[in-house]
């Protein structure tokens, strides 16, 4: 009962399926205390969890599990560094993780012609392509975006690398490429431009039009200002 509740939670982030498998085998550190502490006929925290997989609909099951990650966590952050979050932060970052999560899974897991999933190729007549990439050193805590345009037959027709300052996450890197490739079209003023970078996630961030409570979205707000005005851009993500 224990195995099928966790696997419930198939379609969620890896953390909160840790979170449950740890959960459900009284491997926090929390549920063990909890066991001499509580009545001797009290359920414990994996019985618990198996009662709630079969009482709940699967989505609601899934919601419950989001929740009691982010309790966790405020616990977590207030132990550790003293800090309390209001409890309307629970909620409010349970709400739009879940739903950002399956919005990303869908559109990779899509393979449509509208996908943003697609390998390396050159492009077709008409298109110019940019691909852009992100390099960050955790030990110098230096990065730098490098970005190539290509036309129909494959040759490089622009290419550019930019270094970053204050920059100290992997993806704000990426995030930073994008928005340096979204420039660089410009730049090029092509009838038609796709820019494509390999960081999945921040590709599937920039385009979802639900809200977004990320830190993330600081790094994408100059990316995003710039498709209204200029609907002949694509971003999508390429292996």
């Amino acid at each position: 009962m224990v195995i099928r509740a966790v696997h419930l939670v198939g379609q969620t982030l890896p953390n909160i399926r840790l979170f449950g498998w740890r959960l459900a085998h009284e491997a926090l550190p929390t549920g063990r205390f909890s066991q001499h502490v509580t009545h001797a006929h009290a359920a414990s925290c994996g019985e618990w969890l198996a009662e709630m997989s079969v009482s709940l609909p699967c989505d609601q099951f899934t919601d419950l599990l989001v929740l009691l990650y982010h309790l966790r966590m405020r616990r977590n952050t207030f132990v550790h560094e003293g800090k309390r979050l209001p409890g309307w932060h629970i909620v409010v970052s349970g709400r739009a993780m879940q739903p950002s999560y399956m919005h990303a899974a869908s559109l990779l897991d899509s393979h449509d012609s509208h996908t943003i999933f697609t390998s390396l190729s050159k492009p077709v007549a008409g298109i110019t392509k940019i691909n852009v990439d992100g390099a960050f050193c955790s030990t110098t805590h230096s990065s730098t975006v490098g970005l190539v345009a290509r036309d129909r037959f494959g040759s490089v027709i622009a290419a550019h690398a930019v270094p970053l300052e204050s920059l100290t996450d992997s993806s704000h890197v990426e995030a930073a490429a994008i928005t340096q490739g979204l420039l660089l079209a410009l730049e090029l003023n092509c009838s038609r431009v796709i820019v494509e970078s390999d960081a999945a996630n921040v590709v599937s961030q920039l385009l979802f039009d639900g809200i977004d409570l990320f830190v993330l979205q600081f790094h994408l707000s100059d990316a995003r200002s710039l498709f209204p005005a200029n609907p002949h851009i694509v971003v999508r993500h390429v292996r």
